[in-house]
């Protein structure tokens, strides 16, 4: 038997449950930062988004002349990445819902629904507070291809160009992507 303040410890059972108390304490006192050293310890980090503003232009003739699909993919599971690098966009769109129920948290999206000749700016702040091992984008063309991109590189931002039948990415103003 030990005594630890006004604690009487009997058994080790006992003795973990004070340590327990004890060490909650010592956490809740000294504030957030303690708790996330212990989180961070135990649950891996997923990394902050760093990408540039992300301008999209649909050409007039984008996806021959047709609405399309567009969606930005904040990856946050290994296993689900490995899935979607494979992917194509238009079995993105097909088995979107499924994978949410698979894969619940497994990842965040953007989305929207382009017509020829409509632009979209995405400024860096929209993706500030994302967290995700890997930023995709996937494009659901009428014509057949894998219409998917990889952007997370892009920490300068990029420029996405809606083609009638696919899209390139470009980095923004030159730099690197």
């Amino acid at each position: 038997m030990s005594r630890i303040g006004a604690i009487i410890v009997e058994s080790p059972v006992r003795r973990a449950f004070a340590f327990a108390i004890v060490l909650f304490s010592v956490l809740a006192v000294s504030g957030c930062g303690a708790i996330d050293v212990i989180k961070d310890a135990f649950v891996p980090r997923i990394p902050k988004v760093e990408i540039g503003d992300i301008q999209v232009l649909s050409d007039p003739g984008a996806n021959l002349n047709t609405a399309l699909q567009f969606e930005i993919v904040f990856v946050k599971d290994p296993d689900l990445l490995k899935k979607l690098s494979e992917l194509s966009a238009s079995k993105w769109f097909e088995l979107r819902e499924d994978l949410r129920k698979t894969y619940p948290g497994g990842f965040e999206s953007m989305e929207w629904e382009l017509v020829p000749g409509q632009d979209v700016r995405l400024p860096s702040e929209e993706f500030k507070d994302k967290r995700a091992l890997a930023v995709l984008i996937y494009a659901n063309y009428l014509t057949p291809g894998e219409h998917r991109a990889r952007i997370d590189s892009y920490r300068q931002g990029a420029v996405i160009r809606l083609l009638p039948r696919g899209f390139t990415v470009a980095p923004r103003g030159g730099a690197g992507g």
